[in-house]
């Protein structure tokens, strides 16, 4: 009875990769795993199985990693252009507000003469 369990788990697991469900593979493929005993092993298409599953689930999750530090990099230029473009703004701000004042105070002095 063991043995059909484990025939139905890597049955299971055969469909879930046809389906590209490779989460499942695994989980299907520890259930195998946990029910052999200490003298048996895993078939090579069991191994095969379980290799692909984890594959699979480790490329998508680096793959996923890779997107997220991408939008965090352009995200962090972004926000350094915004912060570089809000700093020039504000200095030429206090330029032009510089240049005002120059511009009273020679004003004041031409009205005073």
């Amino acid at each position: 009875m063991a043995s059909s369990a484990r025939e139905e788990n890597v049955y299971m697991a055969k469909l879930s990769e046809q389906t590209e469900r490779y989460e499942e593979i695994v989980e299907f493929m520890e259930k195998v795993s946990a029910s052999l005993s200490d003298t048996e092993e895993l078939t090579v298409e069991e191994c095969n199985l379980l290799s692909v599953a984890y594959k699979d689930v480790i490329g998508a999750l680096r793959a996923s990693w890779r997107i997220i530090s991408s939008i965090e990099q352009r995200w962090s230029h972004t926000v350094t252009r915004t912060t570089c473009l809000s700093s020039r703004i504000t200095d030429q701000g206090l330029q032009i507000e510089d240049r005002e004042g120059a511009f009273r105070h020679l004003r004041r002095d031409f009205e005073t003469a």
